[in-house]
């Protein structure tokens, strides 16, 4: 036992006493070298955003720019991978800061071969690196960056651990593409992923951005089995202004899928299709998601009728369950189709209808 003993205090105790006391060295260190590392970067992203910003805007040509550049990034650590990615970052802010400086700032990213360093992030195998190279070329418009993207719309290309690593280099890749493409876009419609709704956004933009023309398959995008290409091609449909096919979108009333349905709503609004007016109607009566209900009541305030009005005075009078938020929302409408239906008609509505209707005319409410 006092063999044990001696042991533990002589050996035992000692060595635990050394890792402890080596750990909380090394973390001191860590965090030494980590805010030296912190304090540098910050110095050289100040430099750099210095000296955009003065050359940006002094009226300086891009080839004055290219050589001032050139002299500059002798001053900062620029061969270390963090120091370009912050010049790019900071070039990326700029763009998007100042007008009249896309095609300028695109000629210093390529003199100072920063596209390198984003190819080198695409070729990297981590999921993030791979992104921030699309989003450089996005981002910066750098269309010869193309072939580095094309490869990722393949699924078969690649051989990743994980298929949500896969579709997430997928989907950026695909709207880098789309970003930097010429061509037509109707390849589109084989996506195979479902779309997260910022990117439906993204995606959008980057269109409207463009100027895309609208695919020639359009109205093979609205039967896709993927819903996001659905609402993707309904976005596309209302931007140009292309309603050559109202039974398509109003079938698109009985999707599965509350998003689609909704989208398609907004969409019969936008292109004033008159002829949804009883598909609307009728769907009101069997739509389950009050977001919905909402938008076809915005819709219908756009296309509806005198039957639009009876049917929701009905409603409105007879369903005490009805929700109240939506009732305004019905109330609207009503009013918006025919201002004089509940002053011809008063005494058919309770108190509490005036007076959401006097709501509504007081303070403008639920704008539609």
């Amino acid at each position: 036992m006092e063999h044990v003993e001696e042991i533990t205090r002589f050996y035992v105790v000692p060595i635990l006493l050394f890792f402890f006391f080596g750990f909380f060295v090394l973390l001191i260190l860590a965090r030494f070298f980590y805010n030296v590392r912190k304090k540098r970067i910050e110095n050289a992203e100040n430099k750099i955003i210095a000296f955009l910003i003065d050359n940006f805007t002094s009226g300086y040509s891009i080839e004055e720019i290219i050589a001032n550049s050139k002299t500059f990034i002798k001053t900062i650590p620029f061969r270390r991978s963090w120091c370009k990615d912050a010049f790019i970052k900071e070039l990326i802010i700029l763009k998007n800061d100042l007008t009249n400086v896309d095609n300028e700032v695109l000629q210093l990213y390529k003199a100072l071969e920063l596209h390198k360093r984003s190819i080198k992030l695409i070729n990297y195998y981590n999921v993030y690196n791979k992104r921030l190279g699309f989003f450089h070329f996005q981002e910066l418009e750098y269309h010869e960056g193309l072939k580095y993207v094309t490869p990722y719309l393949k699924t078969g290309k690649m051989r990743l651990s994980s298929n949500r690593r896969k579709q997430k280099i997928i989907s950026n890749a695909y709207i880098t593409y789309l970003s930097l493409t010429n061509k037509p876009i109707d390849f589109f419609v084989n996506f195979p992923f479902k779309v997260l709704e910022a990117d439906v956004h993204k995606i959008i933009d980057v269109l409207h951005h463009n100027k895309t023309k609208i695919p020639r398959n359009i109205e093979e995008w609205l039967k896709s089995k993927n819903d996001s290409i659905v609402r993707i091609g309904l976005k596309i449909m209302v931007y140009h202004n292309y309603n050559a096919s109202p039974k398509l979108i109003i079938n698109l009333f009985n999707a599965e899928n509350k998003m689609v349905r909704l989208e398609a709503i907004n969409s019969v609004a936008e292109l004033y299709m008159v002829e949804a007016e009883e598909p609307l109607l009728e769907l009101f009566t069997k739509e389950t998601s009050n977001r919905n209900k909402k938008g076809i009541s915005r819709a219908l305030a756009i296309i509806g009728s005198e039957k639009t009005v009876n049917q929701f005075a009905e409603i409105i009078t007879l369903d005490k369950t009805l929700n109240k938020e939506l009732k305004l929302y019905m109330i609207k409408t009503i009013e918006e189709i025919d201002d004089n239906y509940f002053s011809l008609n008063q005494e058919v509505f309770d108190s509490e209808i005036i007076l959401m209707r006097k709501h509504i005319q007081t303070h403008n409410a639920l704008s539609i």
